[in-house]
Parts: C-alpha cells; structure tokens; sequence
C-alpha cells in the first residue's frame, strides 16, 4: 500500500495543465500516514490540564455519563464501523472504544464501551465495558430483535471475537471467538444480515496475501460459516480501510480501499475502491467489483484515497463514500494535493451514470489549510454515511476551520469540528457543508452517523475533548477525558452548492482560470435556454441536465471539444416546467449550475 504524504510548501507554478493556470503562488499540504502500531501501553507524560479554561462545550449529549472509561482518545484506522444505531422503536446503540487506566494508555483496560438510550437518545445508560480482555476497534450492529451485536479484535494472539447481548440494553454479552489461524483477522468490521446471520471481514495486519479475510456466524446455531476465515480478496495484500453494508432485502456489501502500490502491483483494483457483494445473506458472495474505475499509473496527476470510507444501502442500492484526492507529484512515495483538490466523494451505481459525485469539497471559505490536524487527519476527514426516513442522504465529517490561531495551546493540534452535507436527490447534488458542532476550543472528531434516522433529522456519535490531538497514539498529546456525545439535528440544506464557485484566497484558486460553466440565458426561459461554458485546453467534456430527483433527462454534450468558449442550446419544449440543474465535466473540472423552466 502506498504511503499517503501531503506537503505544504510555497509553490510558484506557471502552469498545471488542467488543474491550475496563471502565475500565482499555490499551497501544497504535506502529511503522512502513519500505520497503526497496537503497543500493550505506554506511561503518558504528565501536564496539569487543572487550569485550563474553556469557554463552551460541545453541543450532544453524553454517552459516557461521566465515567471514567475514556483514556484512549485514538479511534478507527478508518473506515466507518457504524458505532452508532437508532431504531424506529427509539432505541438507540453506542459503542466506542475506551480505557480505565489513565497512567498505562493502552493496557489491559482497553476495549469497546457501550451505551444505550430508549428514548431516542435524550438519556443514555453507560453499561460499561463488554469484554473481558484486552480489546479495541469496535464494529457494531443490531439483530432482528434489537439487541447489541458488537465486534471486536481481541486476545493475546489477536483476532475477531462477537458479542451479542441478552436483550435489548441489558449489557450481558455472550461472547464468540473466531477463528484465529492461519491468518488473523483484526481491525474487524460487522453487520447484521437476514435470519441473524452476522458477516464480519478484517485485516491480516502485516503482509500476508491474501491481507483480508471474511467469514460469518449463525447466531441460531452459534457456529461459524468456516472453520478457518476466508479470503476476501485472494490476490490482494493487506489493506486496512473498509466498509460493510447490509440490507432488508439480503444484500450485504464489504467495501475495501485498495491502496496504489509503489511500484504498482497487478492486484485487482490497485488504487481504486473494491467490493464484493452477496444477494443471499452473506451465504456467497459474487467475484470482485472495481467499483472507481481509477487508474494506477503513477506517470501523470491521478486520483489518491486518504482514509475514510463508509457504506450504507438505500433500499436494496449501495451507496459509498470516501476521502479523495489528486497527487500531483506523480511516482513519488508520497500524495501531494491542493487543497481545492480535497474533496468526499459519493458512488451509486444509479447516480450520474455510475460516476462518482462530489458530495463536498475543500475550500478556504469553510476549512484551513494551514493547520496541523493531527495523526492521520486531513482538513475533510473520515466520512460517515446515513439516510432518514425520506430519503434524504447525509454524510458527517471531521472539519478543520479557521487558521492557526484555532490551534489548542497546550497540544498545538488544531481543534475539529463535526461537519454534514445532506442531498435530496439520491447524492447526485449536495447542500452547503454545514459546521455541526462549531465549539470554541473543543476538539471534535470521528463521527459516525447512524444508517437510519428519523425523517429531517440526523443521529450523530462523536468524540469531544478539550485537548486537541491524539494522547494515544503518535501525537504525543496531553492525557485528558475526551467524551462520546449523541447529536440529534435538524439535516442540513439540500440546496445544491456551487463548491467551484466559492470565493478561496488567491494563492489556491478554486477552479483553473479559463475553465468556467457560465449561468444558462435567459433564466427563467421558456422552451429554450442557451448555456456557455470555457475550456482551458482541449479535453473531454460531458454536459448533462437534471430534475430534481437526479434523474439525467437530456445530455447535450459527451466528447473531445478544442480549448476556448462553447455555447449549447438545450430546447425543452417537451419537458415539464420546475427546477432543473446542468453539470459541466471535462477532466478534473466539474460545475453544477440551476435553471428554471417556466411555461
């Protein structure tokens, strides 16, 4: 897999062919990924925290009630392990992962806390710990009945262990430890399928081939699909950031991001999302999809995944999303991207053709670029993907606003916040990111939101603290309390948003100067409306029109067109009059604009 590295420097370019133009200073983000290293503990180094003051609190309610079962403020590798259910009855599940030992962060106290509300989270009752070894990285799911199905990795010799509770927020767990050779299966994600069937897949965590194995438990039988877990791709190495998938109807999908390989290897789907999928409740599963289509040569500007990703299905239809961006500093070991090139992406099979849409992008007028955000976030981070009762979809995220004077003095990390973008027409255009949180020197991070929630709102579980960073793991941050709050709002605006038009700072232009999708004329008009756009240089260029639920109803344009201004008339004598919405893609550049059609 290869190392994920973005860097800041000050950059003079006088051209990026199809990216940048113009000669003006540019700002390139460096970070690195850095691989999980699952020490026994370590002593934290001492800081009194007693006199720091902080003016506002985040907005939620906790989950954790007060208990001092926190001391692990590191939580995912990434990928969403929907750690947070709300149920039409009212119930609601919560799982994250935690210590008790606030002097040795990381021992046997670690492992995966729970909490349940039945009053659609107003209150929470902390049942406390749910295993009886060291564990972490819960994954978590619900059966048919409605109890608590959390999975984990556990156990001196590392692999997946189940545990179902008794009842609905009773807390009494009956435990079900995989298999463990020959290959271990760790960083373990789980869902729930039919007749309680739980499909689970995780990591080898080294370098074994295959790096991903699978397998499932009857809960009616109490046994395991096989007595030794299977691959999930055969002939791809270990790779850590992934997703599953359930549906009412049998589907279940386990989601992969195939990282690019340097030199690139001739695995199935190098640098791309991968997926397979079953029909029958996890009893098989068909051969492997590519489900991006990206290409894996490092020669010229491409495509690059970060770490999030999350799965959900609408229906029986899976939608995914994920971090993305474009490396512009091809062959090397590392990812180098602008930040207008950040951006969370959304994939149906259905929507836009199949094409991946931009469910929300970097730009100066919501998010920084300057910070240090810590180990392994970038200023748009880990996505988590869920749907009301309406169909409206909405992605959570970790945001980094502001500048560098939004950084906690103590740690010198940036503090996060918890951001959403909501779409009403399937996830083909999305509304404004909205801040969810926006506390004042509190550090929010990993959001999940839960799969189902209740129509116009969202149900989001974060982690809230008042030191900044990761005290667990590599930052080196103060020890503190971090807390889970529940968070339930009102859904942001679906009102689609011109991400390309914002306003950003000279020095990281949104869009290449002569790239531009202008506004149709006449607006309203009546049956016919002329649209102009300008492209930079010679590329292919797709113009398509929409209505408002995301069906595509007309494609003026789909081909190679020369560099400069283009002007094409859409007559719509025989649609009906309402809102319809225009998208401009050619290369790296994709706009989206709405008219009116008034007869």
């Amino acid at each position: 897999m290869k190392i994920v590295n973005i860097f800041l420097v000050a950059l003079l370019l006088t051209s990026v062919s199809s990216v940048f133009s113009g000669d003006k200073k540019k700002s390139m983000k460096y970070t690195q990924y850095v691989p999980y290293v699952d020490k026994a503990s370590f002593t934290p180094k001492k800081v009194d925290l007693s006199g720091i003051k902080k003016v506002s609190s985040s907005p939620g309610v906790s989950v954790v009630g007060g208990l001092a079962n926190t001391y692990y403020d590191f939580q995912t590798n990434g990928g969403d392990e929907h750690r947070v259910h709300v149920l039409p009855d009212g119930s609601v599940h919560v799982v994250y992962m935690g210590g008790t030992n606030r002097a040795a962060i990381g021992d046997a106290s670690r492992g995966s806390f729970y909490a349940f509300s039945s009053d659609f989270g107003e209150t929470f009752t902390n049942l406390g710990r749910v295993e009886f070894e060291r564990a972490g990285f819960p994954s978590l799911g619900v059966t048919s009945e409605g109890y608590a199905l959390i999975v984990s990795h556990t156990g001196a010799v590392l692999g997946t262990s189940l545990f179902v509770d008794a009842l609905p927020g009773l807390g009494i767990f009956t435990s079900y430890d995989a298999p463990r050779a020959p290959i271990e299966c760790i960083w373990p994600r789980a869902a729930v399928s039919t007749n309680n069937r739980v499909i689970f897949y995780g990591s080898s965590g080294g370098t074994d081939v295959p790096g991903n194995t699978w397998n499932a438990l009857d809960l009616g039988t109490s046994s395991f699909a096989f007595t030794e877990n299977q691959p999930l791709f055969p002939d791809v190495g270990n790779e850590i950031r992934g997703s599953i998938a359930a549906s009412a109807g049998g589907k279940v999908a386990l989601v992969l991001i195939n990282g690019l390989d340097l030199p690139p290897v001739a695995d199935f789907g190098n640098n791309n999302i991968i997926l397979r999928e079953s029909t029958d409740g996890g009893l098989t599963f068909g051969d492997p999809v590519n489900v991006t289509g990206y290409s894996a040569d490092t020669s010229s500007v491409h495509e690059a995944f970060w770490l999030g990703i999350s799965a959900i299905y609408v229906g029986e239809e899976l939608h995914i999303v994920w971090n993305e961006v474009l490396d512009q500093v091809p062959g090397d070991a590392g990812i180098s991207y602008f930040g207008p090139d950040l951006r969370i992406k959304h994939w149906a099979a259905s929507v836009n053709g199949g094409v991946p849409t931009t469910a929300a992008r970097w730009d100066s007028v919501h998010f920084s670029i300057n910070q240090t955000e810590g180990v392994n976030h970038l200023p748009l981070d880990y996505p988590s993907i869920g749907v009301d009762e309406n169909g409206i979809l909405t992605v959570v995220f970790t945001g980094f606003s502001g500048d560098t004077l939004n950084a906690d003095p103590v740690s010198g990390y940036a503090y996060g916040d918890i951001w959403a973008v909501s779409s009403a027409n399937n996830g083909l255009l999305w509304g404004e990111p909205t801040n969810l949180t926006n506390s004042v020197d509190m550090d929010d991070r990993y959001p999940y939101i839960s799969s189902w929630n209740e129509s116009g709102k969202i149900n989001v579980m974060y982690m809230s603290d008042s030191v900044a960073g990761s005290f667990a793991f590599t930052d080196a941050a103060p020890v503190s309390t971090p807390d889970f709050l529940f968070l339930k709002v009102d859904h942001p605006s679906t009102e689609p948003y011109d991400f390309y038009a914002t306003a950003v700072e000279d020095k990281t232009p949104a869009v290449p100067e002569r790239f531009s999708l202008d506004q149709n004329y006449p607006n309203p008009f009546n049956p016919s409306t002329n649209i102009a756009f300008t492209l930079a240089k010679a590329e292919n260029a797709k113009l398509e029109i929409f209505n408002t639920i995301g069906q595509r109803v007309a494609t003026l344009v789909n081909g190679k067109l020369p560099a400069g201004q283009h002007n094409i008339t859409w007559d719509a004598k025989d649609m009906p009059s309402g809102i319809y919405f225009y998208k401009l893609e050619a290369g790296t550049f994709s706009q989206v604009k709405k008219m009116i059609l008034a007869k």
